[in-house]
């Protein structure tokens, strides 16, 4: 997801015929389909990011100390580092260390939902005329 993943909003930079940047998953369809979008606002996947941004959110508040931030206290763009690179609240702390790996794994958890489920989406939209 670090760059890589190909997204709407990217095939319509990179690609000399006309792409539509719009997010293509259902009940959405209004927003530029951007990483911030798709792991954080795309209503269209509310009901498998919801569950497990809980999940981050909790882990992430495990960790808070004086050197870290509580979950909410992150901006949107903050939120998606952490997402796709959770190392950003790590502290040299041994004991963080340990908590982290369960940020780490329910963000890798986030981004295979979410990918799939925006893949299930992706396949029913190319079979409607």
């Amino acid at each position: 997801m670090k760059g890589t993943y190909i997204l709407q909003s990217t095939r319509a930079r990179f690609n000399k015929s006309e792409v539509d940047p719009t997010c293509r998953i259902l009940l959405c369809n209004y927003a530029e389909e951007t990483m911030l979008h798709i792991l954080l606002e795309c209503p269209g996947l509310d009901i498998v990011r919801k569950p497990i941004l809980s999940d981050i959110k909790y882990e992430v508040n495990l960790l808070s100390c004086k050197a870290t931030k509580l979950w909410d206290e992150h901006s949107l763009e903050e939120q998606v580092n952490i997402i796709t690179d959770c190392t950003s609240l790590y502290t040299c702390d041994r004991m963080q260390a340990e908590r982290l790996e369960g940020v780490e794994f329910q963000c890798k958890r986030l981004i295979f939902s979410l990918h799939n489920e925006r893949y299930k989406h992706l396949k029913l939209s190319d079979k409607t005329p």
